[in-house]
């Protein structure tokens, strides 16, 4: 039985990896994932904005005067009717029913955009035919939202709300959770360190929490550290005034920017890079290091992997409006590519709608069109 036993601890062979490496090459290859996946967010934002800037947002704006065009045909129609067969009650409620619908969604639409101007003239009209004013339906629209958002412990006054599309709403919301998670984190350590200043005396506890303490603030002084050997390497190495020839400067100039940007954004990806770019040491040398010290990388390649990961959520949630809702915010999913791919598909979709309308606004004044559609309309 004792063999066994022996035999089971047997020694690890010299090529195996121990824990903290294997988890530095995962880290390692986690930071060189986001980091791509956040040069791709910005290099694809300013072109992205620029189309929508361009393609979408006249089309928008184009489909919401069509939009309001056709209240107004629709208005014209019911008080003056097409020659030929009277509408029947049941095509008159339809129009009406279209008519406010369209009226709304304008109203709402040049609400959240930069139209400052009020239609009072299409207020008006959705008024005359609809039971409830418009400002009525949307403060309660937005009781209701406030409702709701409060069943989730989130307090947003009418005034934030009043005007915003869907989308704007959800980013509004997601700005308010993260703040109040922020403030809430405050508040927790606050009581906390309120609850432990009022504790009843007890040496044993209190050497155990200040050993604790002093055990955590000797390991983030060693990560440190860890981190500014690196640095100090690559300046030894790579200081341009220590060189003769121009080029060779310019050339070190250059890498010392890298580095000292590296150093004082904490980028330890960026810094053991440059390190097997100069040749000052290589991937072996990485993967040969005491495991001590690649805790320490492994710790800040983490805090690295946090920042960047939430760096690229930032922008799938900012370009979350034109995906669909069974999407998740998965980064793995919501790329600049797919958002590329389904932009495209809204402006398309868009124009489609547009000429939809366009050739309803000159069919709708032939009776026997606007009988088949509104047959066809459920």
């Amino acid at each position: 039985m004792n063999r066994s036993l022996i035999k089971s601890r047997s020694v690890r062979p010299a090529n195996a990896r121990s824990r903290a490496q294997t988890r530095f090459d995962r880290l390692f290859r986690e930071v060189e994932q986001w980091r791509e996946r956040l040069a791709q967010w910005q290099a694809f934002e300013g072109p992205c904005m620029a189309r929508i800037g361009q393609e979408l947002e006249p089309l928008e704006v184009r489909y919401r005067v069509r939009c309001r065009d056709m209240a107004f045909l629709i208005d014209e129609l019911l008080v003056a009717p097409p020659v030929g067969r009277p509408l029947g009650r049941q095509q008159r409620a339809k129009l009406v029913g279209l008519l406010t619908s369209l009226a709304a969604s304008v109203l709402r639409d040049a609400a959240s955009s930069a139209e400052t101007d009020e239609d009072e003239a299409l207020k008006a009209l959705h008024d005359r035919y609809h039971e409830e004013s418009f400002d009525a339906q949307n403060e309660a629209a937005i009781a209701d939202t406030q409702q709701m958002l409060a069943s989730f412990g989130v307090e947003i006054s009418a005034d934030e709300l009043r005007g915003l599309s869907l989308p704007e709403m959800l980013a509004k919301v997601a700005g308010h959770l993260f703040e109040e998670g922020e403030t809430e984190a405050l508040q927790q350590a606050a009581a906390e360190a309120e609850r432990r200043s009022t504790q009843s005396p007890n040496p044993a506890r209190d050497r155990r929490a200040a050993a604790a303490e002093a055990k955590r603030e000797q390991a983030e002084r060693e990560v440190s550290q860890s981190v500014r050997e690196v640095y100090r390497k690559l300046v030894s190495a790579l200081h341009p005034d220590r060189e003769t020839d121009p080029q060779e400067r310019e050339r070190k100039t250059a890498l010392m920017q890298r580095v000292n940007q590296a150093y004082d954004a904490r980028d330890l990806l960026t810094l053991l890079t440059l390190q097997i770019e100069t040749e000052q040491i290589s991937a072996a040398d990485l993967t040969s290091a005491p495991d001590r010290r690649i805790e320490h990388y492994n710790q800040v390649l983490a805090e690295q992997c946090e920042e960047l990961s939430e760096e690229v959520m930032g922008y799938v949630y900012r370009f979350g409006m034109v995906l669909p809702e069974h999407l998740p915010p998965d980064p793995k999913i919501v790329t600049p590519q797919l958002v590329e791919q389904l932009l495209g598909q809204d402006i398309q979709h868009l124009r489609g709608k547009i000429a939809s309308l366009e050739a309803d606004l000159v069919g709708f004044r032939d009776r026997k069109y606007l009988g088949a559609w509104l047959k066809g309309l459920r």
